[in-house]
């Protein structure tokens, strides 16, 4: 019952990263030889937005149908934990062995395997404990937001099933003003953002609000709701290119519903394949792959 587009939009948002990684992120730095990319590579960035909207589409599916939050954390952590820790240990392996000049020496500290398999972020231990850790591979920041986009939501759906949209639209705004502040204010509040997602779960909204119209079509108010989304995501993006690939993606999902006809090509039995690994793709794609 998998929908095959959405395996094809994986396929397409581990791509974007995949090229602002390799040609972007270092531009050059820690390969053997000097290069530099292209100013518009460095919005491939904006595919772990598209996880995101996916995430948020896929995760509201999966509430409907777990019985109560154990069930739903318990399907969340069988999917993410196997390819976790074979990913993780496969990282540590390659560097262990292998990166004898210190091309990124997090990934060869064992200290920093044990921490990403909690999947919370490091510097939580950092501060309690005045530890120095690092994930093994920085490409896991993206993880932790995904994390506590399943926890708020997995709450928010039990504790009125019927409302998650709007439970998760008013936490959205919430975090997001919280967000705005500290960007604009010099006088930023106490406390760091790095613990609450801030304009991320924008995006996990977006698909929030995808997935109902995709039941619902008809549903013009949602069609409205999504419109106002991106347009704050556009507002805080303030940036060109930036708008414009943010546009992209609302056309995307806005075919996805209405036009799927369009996206025909991305339900490719080669695509759907890949697809389905991109999780573990992405935990190995960044220093595993630079080294190789």
């Amino acid at each position: 019952n998998r929908i095959h587009a959405l395996d094809g939009l994986r396929v397409i948002s581990i791509l974007m990263v995949m090229v602002y990684h390799y040609y972007y992120r270092f531009d050059g730095v820690k390969y053997k030889y000097p290069f530099h990319s292209a100013e518009i590579l460095y919005y491939g960035k904006l595919g772990v937005a598209l996880f995101f909207v996916i995430s948020g589409f896929v995760i509201t599916l999966t509430l409907t149908h777990c019985n109560n939050l154990l069930e739903f954390v318990k399907k969340r952590f069988i999917r993410l934990i196997p390819a976790m820790f074979i990913c993780t240990f496969v990282t540590y392996l390659i560097f262990t062995l292998f990166d004898n000049n210190s091309l990124f020496p997090a990934s060869s500290d064992f200290r920093n395997l044990i921490v990403s398999n909690t999947f919370i972020k490091p510097s939580f231990f950092n501060r309690i404990f005045g530890l120095n850790l690092e994930y093994i591979d920085g490409a896991y920041w993206s993880i932790w937001i995904e994390l506590q986009f399943y926890m708020i939501a997995g709450v928010l759906y039990f504790l009125s099933p019927k409302n998650l949209l709007r439970s998760f639209a008013i936490y959205s705004a919430i975090t997001t003003t919280y967000f705005l502040y500290n960007k604009f204010n010099v006088n930023h509040l106490h406390g760091s953002v790095s613990y609450i997602y801030g304009h991320y779960d924008l995006w996990f909204l977006s698909g929030i609000i995808v997935n109902k119209l995709y039941t619902n079509p008809k549903s013009h108010i949602n069609l409205v709701y999504l419109t106002v989304v991106i347009a704050v995501q556009m507002f805080i993006q303030s940036n060109t290119i930036a708008i414009f690939c943010s546009a992209i993606i609302a056309l995307i999902f806005i075919a996805f519903v209405y036009k799927q006809e369009y996206l025909s090509f991305l339900e490719s039995r080669f695509l759907g394949r890949i697809g389905i690994a991109t999780y573990s793709i992405y935990l190995i794609h960044q220093n595993d792959e630079k080294k190789m």
